[in-house]
C-alpha cells in the first residue's frame, strides 16, 4: 500500500463499487509514477534542469568568494592561515556542486528515499493484530459500503412500513448489495454496522436520516478535493525545495549569514519528510483504533462514521502533522545554529589563548636574547 492510498477518491455516482475501487488505485498509482517520473527527471545530475541550477548556485558562491577576499584584503587581515580558514566551506560546496551536483543529488535523494521507506514501514506495522494499512482499508471500504447502499437502495427512503419492508427485500437490490459486501470482505472488509450490511440484514426501520444525509455527497467531495490537495502540495514543495539546494548552497557562502542559508533548507526539507510520516502515523492509528472496536463487535461503521473520518483525513490530521512537523525543523535549524555559534566562540578562545601564549613565549625569548647579549664589562666591579 502506497501512501497515495491515502487519498483514494470515492465515487459517489451511479458506477459500481468494483469500478469505483479499480478506479481510485489507478489514479493513486498513476499519482505515484508521475511525482516518481518528475523527480527522476529534476533531481538528476544529467539533466539540464538540475545543471542550470548547479551552474546557478556556483556563480553565487564564486562572486561571494571574491567579494570575500577582496573584503579581507582590504581589512589587511589576508594572511595564509586566514585564507585557508575562509575557503574550507567554498571548498565543500565545490564538491557538492562539482560533476553537475551529483553528490548533491544523492544526498538529497537518499533523504527522499529513507522517508518513503519509512513511509512503507509504517504501513506495514501490526497494532492489536491489525496492519496500519488494513485499518485504513477498513474505513474506505466502509464509506464504499455506505455510499453505495444509498444508491442501490435511494428509492426506498420515503417509505415506512410494510413498503419498506417489501422494498429493502427486493431480490435484485439485496443480489447487488450481497454481491458488494462479498467483494469488499477480506482483511479489509467494511467496519460493521455499515449501512450496507444493516440493510441486508433486515435492521433498518427507517431511511430517513439514515441514507438521505442533507449535503452529504458534496461534503465527502470535497473533503476528498482536500486530501488529494493535501498529497500533491506536500509532494510539489519537497520538489522545489529538493531543487533550491544548489542555490541555499552558493547563497551559504555569503559572509553575512555565515553559511547559514544551507543549515536553514536542510531544515525545511526535513520538515517536508516528516510530514507525511506523521500524517500516515495519526491516520493510520486512528484507523487502527476503530478497527480494534470492530474486532470487539462494536457497530461502529454508521453514515456518520465515514464522513467523520473523512474530516479527520483531511483537515485535523494535516494541521497537525505540519504543525509538528515545522516545530521539529525549526528545532533541528536552531540546534545547528547553536553548534555552530559554539565551535565558532570555542575555535576564537583557542584562537586567543593560542596567541597570548605565543605572545609570551615571544616576550620571554626576547627578554633572553637581552640578557645574553649584555656587555661583561658592565658587570665588572668598579676600579679604585
Amino acid at each position: 500500500m502506497s501512501y497515495y492510498t491515502l487519498f483514494a477518491q470515492i465515487g459517489y455516482g451511479n458506477e459500481k463499487a468494483q469500478a469505483i475501487l479499480t478506479n481510485s488505485r489507478q489514479l493513486n498509482q498513476q499519482t505515484q509514477e508521475s511525482w516518481q517520473r518528475l523527480w527522476d527527471i529534476s533531481v538528476n545530475s544529467a539533466e539540464p534542469l538540475w545543471q542550470a541550477l548547479c551552474e546557478f548556485g556556483a556563480f553565487i558562491a564564486a562572486m561571494s568568494l571574491i567579494y570575500l577576499i577582496i573584503k579581507e584584503g582590504k581589512d589587511g587581515i589576508l594572511d595564509l592561515l586566514h585564507i585557508i580558514e575562509i575557503s574550507m566551506f567554498p571548498i565543500v560546496v565545490s564538491i557538492l556542486l562539482g560533476g553537475n551536483g551529483y553528490i548533491l543529488s544523492q544526498l538529497v535523494l537518499y533523504f527522499r528515499g529513507v522517508s518513503l521507506f519509512w513511509l512503507t514501514q509504517i504501513l506495514n506495522m501490526t497494532f492489536a493484530g491489525i496492519s496500519v494499512s488494513d485499518a485504513i482499508g477498513k474505513i474506505q471500504n466502509t464509506a464504499v459500503a455506505n455510499t453505495r447502499a444509498r444508491e442501490i437502495f435511494t428509492e426506498c427512503i420515503d417509505k415506512t412500513g410494510v413498503a419498506l419492508d417489501e422494498c429493502v427485500r427486493d431480490p435484485v437490490k439485496l443480489e447487488q448489495a450481497q454481491e458488494l459486501l462479498q467483494q469488499l470482505s477480506g482483511s479489509t472488509a467494511p467496519l460493521n454496522g455499515n449501512i450496507l450490511e444493516r440493510l441486508t440484514d433486515g435492521i433498518v426501520t427507517s431511511l430517513v436520516g439514515t441514507i438521505n444525509l442533507p449535503f452529504l455527497t458534496a461534503t465527502q467531495f470535497l473533503l476528498n478535493a482536500l486530501q488529494w490537495c493535501f498529497v500533491n502540495v506536500v509532494e510539489a514543495s519537497l520538489l522545489l525545495t529538493a531543487l533550491y539546494a544548489p542555490i541555499a548552497l552558493g547563497l551559504s557562502v555569503i559572509p553575512s549569514n555565515g553559511g547559514k542559508t544551507i543549515f536553514k533548507w536542510f531544515s525545511g526539507y526535513f520538515s517536508l519528510l516528516l510530514m507525511p510520516l506523521g500524517y500516515v502515523i495519526l491516520v493510520g492509528f486512528m484507523a487502527n483504533i476503530l478497527s480494534v472496536m470492530d474486532n470487539q463487535d462494536v457497530p461502529i461503521g454508521s453514515s456518520y462514521l465515514d464522513t467523520a473520518f473523512l474530516f479527520f483525513m483531511s483537515i485535523f490530521a494535516p494541521i497537525v502533522a505540519v504543525a509538528v512537523s515545522k516545530g521539529i525543523g525549526d528545532g533541528v535549524f536552531e540546534g545547528i545554529s547553536r553548534s555552530l555559534k559554539l565551535g565558532a566562540d570555542a575555535g576564537m578562545a583557542a584562537t586567543s589563548a593560542g596567541s597570548s601564549v605565543a605572545a609570551k613565549a615571544i616576550a620571554a625569548k626576547m627578554a633572553s636574547q637581552s640578557l645574553s647579549t649584555t656587555p661583561a664589562s658592565s658587570t665588572l666591579p668598579p676600579t679604585s
